[in-house]
């Protein structure tokens, strides 16, 4: 990587981070974390494919979170180059183009019970008419059971995402 800085990130500190970080890039009514949001796209995933749904916007640890609107072709490029290191750190195989289309169908679900549960931007609703009842259930589900004081302030995060990355590593 030419462009940015890499330093290796356990996979601890990657969830940390990530429950760190609030979705929107901070523009969310609620406090929503990335970490918030990939436990739910890894749920709303097949099997086959929850650890990498989990590790989606991992990247995001060392990029913070960018409205997609705003991401540019170079900063797309940085964070492809940062999620193959993840991968070739932890000893995983990249994802394919058809378990990418899985993810994304599953990050746009996630958001689109974000949008409905109020963890999202309410302007947005108008872009998903067609509600998620599993997704809006996840989101509720981890809004209440991650309140952001768990989130920022102590180390649970990390250690339930370790405990993830390897539970989905273990099932591939």
């Amino acid at each position: 990587m030419q462009d940015i800085a890499y330093e290796p990130k356990s996979v601890f500190t990657i969830g940390r981070s990530l429950a760190r970080l609030c979705r929107y890039a901070g523009n969310a009514p609620l406090f929503y974390s990335v970490f918030q949001h990939s436990l739910v796209v890894s749920l709303l995933s097949p099997p086959s494919i929850r650890l990498h749904s989990l590790l989606h916007d991992a990247s995001e640890s060392f990029t913070n979170d960018q409205v997609s609107l705003y991401k540019r072709e170079g900063f797309r490029a940085q964070e492809q180059e940062i999620t193959e290191r993840i991968y070739q750190d932890n000893g995983l195989t990249l994802i394919t183009p058809e378990e990418h289309l899985l993810v994304k169908i599953a990050d746009k679900r996630a958001l689109c019970g974000e949008v409905w549960c109020g963890a999202g931007e309410y302007r947005l609703q108008e872009q998903f008419p067609e509600r998620d009842q599993e997704a809006e259930e996840l989101t509720a589900k981890f809004l209440r059971d991650w309140q952001p004081r768990r989130l920022t302030e102590t180390d649970q995060a990390g250690f339930e995402f370790e405990k993830l990355f390897h539970e989905y590593k273990g099932s591939l």
